[in-house]
């Protein structure tokens, strides 16, 4: 995986584009409505959360529409901003709207589609978190800049709303005394304190185990090192960084990884209790649960933190950027599937390098990444990659593939979709295949 593939990767987490002209932006707190809109005639409305999960927009007043009966929340990944949300919402949207209306079956469907504070993760261009080089490489690894390091150091101190002054000294301090454990725990301690990590999910708690001020010293050396990696078949290859700069790096953007991880699960719990439960309370005889990559994560959360599950019909994951144990036995949403009366839609495909290698890389941190990574196999591997795991005889049998002509939707069944065919890279989740596959689920 070189630079250039690991930055295409890593931008498509955090991808974003100009608005479409014929799209108001939301106005402050203010819900957007309309009966005609740019996702093909779909009508719905904006529902924005703030950091923790709290609902900053007013209650969406489509709940009180008794014409619709089927209710989508789509939820966005780490895309920056409203323009990166659409990017992916209206292809979306606009190719599911078409497909179920050349196929009507009497229900009329409404979109809330949320927006919440998500950043960046890895979007420097020197993409130090895993930019790589085939072994046998003459390429001597060397360290990044000073730009580089201060690039990460702002871009987490941004999202844990800390001092990146004080972070930036606390990095250099570190270095400087070549990661003395007293320095460095006092450097780790920083960011787990911006972190403000309370109570954490079981994914979580297994990051969060290696990232304590004890060992700080030693996983600073580690991440500074030699780092090697193996996925599935292909030849090992090397990180092109080495040094005490990517060291301090790859810390700062894990640490951003993970605190995007708990963000995307606190939307989630927010969306359970401010979205959920109202729409609960409505007309409306069914929901319908969508989520791009860390969206797949907060939709996920929602529904496992659901107090009342009757309406839940569908759960899709359109390359979720999260654990693909999420599901089974202590896993951070045991069991959420179970929840959906429908089917829980899962595309997952290796051509995805976003999930299948940087998602793996980032979530094994300093281990020695030498075994094979991102498989089925690899207990840091991502649902976008491999489908869910751990949870066989919850598994649609047999499993589907984005190529079969018609597929058979088995009600309360987690059909992880093989969509090597029909998904190039992280953001082609929008294509006309996946619109109606997409459609097809919603319509049992």
């Amino acid at each position: 995986m070189d630079r250039r593939h690991f930055s295409l990767a890593m931008g498509a987490l955090a991808a974003s584009c100009a608005a479409p002209p014929r799209v108001a932006l939301p106005s402050g707190a203010a819900a957007v409505t309309c009966q005609s809109t740019p996702f093909g005639g779909l009508p719905f409305e904006w529902i924005t959360f703030s950091a923790s999960g709290e609902l900053t927009s007013p209650p969406p007043t489509l709940l009180q529409d008794p014409t619709i009966t089927d209710f989508i929340i789509l939820s966005h990944g780490w895309n920056s901003d409203y323009p990166g949300a659409l990017r992916v919402y209206e292809p979306l949207l606009s190719g599911v709207n078409r497909a179920l209306l050349a196929a009507p079956s009497g229900r009329t469907y409404a979109a809330l589609l949320v927006l919440w504070p998500s950043k960046q993760f890895g979007a420097s261009q020197e993409a130090p978190a895993a930019a790589t080089v085939s072994s046998r490489s003459p390429l001597r690894a060397t360290d990044v800049s000073e730009d580089v390091l201060g690039h990460f150091v702002e871009q987490f101190a941004a999202f844990a709303g800390a001092d990146p002054g004080r972070l930036m000294e606390r990095a250099q301090a570190a270095i400087e005394s070549q990661f003395e454990p007293n320095v460095s725990a006092a450097l780790l301690n920083d960011v787990r304190d911006a972190l403000g990590w309370q109570a954490l999910d079981s994914e979580l708690e297994a990051d969060a185990a290696r990232f304590t001020p004890d060992n700080a010293g030693v996983l600073l050396r580690g991440l500074s090192g030699d780092r090697r990696y193996r996925f599935g078949g292909a030849r090992e290859q090397r990180s092109r960084h080495q040094g005490p700069r990517i060291g301090v790096s790859l810390l700062f953007n894990s640490a951003t990884f993970w605190g995007m991880k708990n963000r995307a699960g606190e939307i989630g719990r927010g969306i359970a209790a401010h979205v959920l439960a109202p729409v609960q309370a409505s007309g409306a005889a069914r929901i319908h649960l969508i989520g791009h990559s860390f969206g797949a994560r907060v939709v996920t959360s929602a529904a496992y933190h659901a107090a009342d599950a009757s309406k839940l019909q569908t759960l899709t994951m359109l390359q979720g950027a999260f654990s693909h144990n999420a599901l089974a036995p202590g896993g951070a949403f045991v069991n959420a599937h179970r929840k959906i009366a429908g089917p829980t839609l899962i595309t997952c495909t290796h051509n995805d390098r976003a999930v299948f290698q940087a998602y793996a890389i980032a979530s094994h941190l300093s281990d020695d990444s030498s075994r094979r990574l991102g498989g089925a196999d690899d207990p840091f591997g991502a649902i976008g990659a491999n489908g869910a795991q751990g949870i066989p005889r919850d598994l649609a049998a047999p499993s589907p593939t984005c190529m079969d002509d018609a597929i058979v939707w088995t009600p309360g069944k987690v059909h992880n979709l093989n969509s090597d065919h029909c998904i190039t890279d992280h953001m082609d989740v929008t294509n006309a295949r996946i619109s109606g596959i997409v459609a097809s689920a919603l319509a049992v």
